[in-house]
């Protein structure tokens, strides 16, 4: 019995390579169709992992790539058995459309979400006997009158927020850092000189958000990438901070005039939410994948994927902003769609875009495991 399955497989590879190869030559590649008969189905589970077992390599692996990482292995198996299981259907590898810009191409084929709004402040209120705050900053000594609290779930802190004649600021309910101020006069204080003007290169101006950041909020900046966007009189200085391949939601920027006044700061950070995620690992490259596939590159000049961590209680959301060029001529103009996704969970401990990632000397062993329960319910299908 085990020599006519050893025969029956032995058949069914030379099929999958002969199919694979008129389906190439036909441009009609199915993703998952090892043995290229038009479909995926437990079938080319089986044969991916003899492929993948076996000595013998095909002179092009891409079809056998699966999880689309450059290599063809165990894993390819375990990503093309959870998809066919369900696995791939749960709510973390769910993309929905989260937000769409105006005058675009739309959103793609994602459905819309209508779940939490994971950038809107909630908890707003008041709070009693709140004293004045004296802020000296760029040179201006203000009498901050409190207004309200608020928060966000994504960030580590509430924050309070005071008004004076000159400035807007909100403070880390626990902390008591500097989150946000905004110059609301727009003057400079009398005899204070800001170290950037219009001479300064963008290095100059990039080193003085970091001095700033650091002096006022406490937020250091060092591990960041940084962008900066350039305006008719300002630069927006914009902070991002790394996570597993993608980005956090962090909030830091400086706003700087071209003069050197500093118009605003915002240093809202999510470094205590983030520790319990610190461990899991995203397959970038397949959310990325998943993302053109839902919104294809328009094909105007420019198509770029920013994709940042948030974490929400238990969970953890990955914001996938595409910005793209739409329009012709002289109305071409930069828009842009966010899409949303659950990645993982605390209480699994398991990313769920991805197998999960064991020891390296016993990983294999499980796959072969999972693989071995596959087969003897499925094997009867040849």
């Amino acid at each position: 019995m085990k020599r006519i399955i050893s025969i029956v497989l032995a058949i069914v590879m030379t099929a999958a390579v002969i199919g694979t190869l008129v389906l190439a030559q036909n441009n009609e590649i199915i993703k998952g169709d090892i043995n290229g008969d038009g479909k995926t189905d437990n079938k080319d589970v089986v044969v991916l992992f003899r492929y993948v077992s076996g000595g013998k390599k095909a002179e092009d692996e891409s079809a056998y790539d699966f999880n689309e990482d450059g290599n063809v292995d165990n894993k390819d198996v375990i990503a093309l058995f959870r998809e066919l299981s369900g696995g791939a259907e749960s709510a973390a590898n769910k993309i929905y459309l989260y937000a769409v810009g105006q005058g675009g191409t739309g959103g793609g084929t994602a459905k819309p979400y209508v779940g939490k709004k994971f950038l809107s402040s909630d908890n707003r209120k008041t709070k009693n006997n709140m004293d004045d705050r004296t802020v000296n900053i760029f040179g201006t000594n203000h009498i901050a009158e409190y207004l309200e609290s608020f928060s966000f779930d994504a960030y580590d802190e509430g924050y309070d927020m005071y008004l004076s004649d000159d400035g807007l600021f909100t403070f880390c309910e626990e902390s008591g850092k500097l989150a946000t101020y905004e110059n609301l006069s727009g003057e400079r204080a009398e005899g204070f000189e800001p170290p950037v003007n219009e001479q300064s290169d963008e290095d100059d101006i990039i080193e003085y958000a970091k001095e700033v950041l650091h002096e006022y909020a406490g937020t250091e900046t060092d591990d960041c990438d940084v962008v900066v966007n350039t305006y008719e009189n300002k630069y927006s200085i914009v902070f991002r901070k790394k996570f597993n391949g993608i980005y956090r939601i962090d909030d830091i920027s400086v706003t700087i005039s071209k003069s050197g006044d500093v118009l605003k700061i915002v240093s809202r950070t999510c470094d205590a939410k983030m520790e319990p995620f610190e461990d899991i690992e995203l397959d970038v490259k397949s959310l990325r994948n998943q993302i053109k596939s839902i919104f294809p590159d328009p094909g105007n000049g420019y198509y770029e994927i920013i994709m940042r961590a948030i974490p929400y209680g238990a969970e953890l959301w990955v914001l996938a902003e595409v910005k793209y060029s739409s329009g012709e001529g002289t109305d071409t103009f930069i828009d842009g769609v966010m899409y949303i996704t659950k990645v993982a969970e605390i209480n699994s401990g398991e990313p769920v875009t991805e197998p999960e990632h064991t020891d390296p000397d016993t990983e294999d062993t499980n796959i072969c495991a999972e693989i071995d329960k596959f087969k003897a319910a499925s094997l009867k299908d040849f």
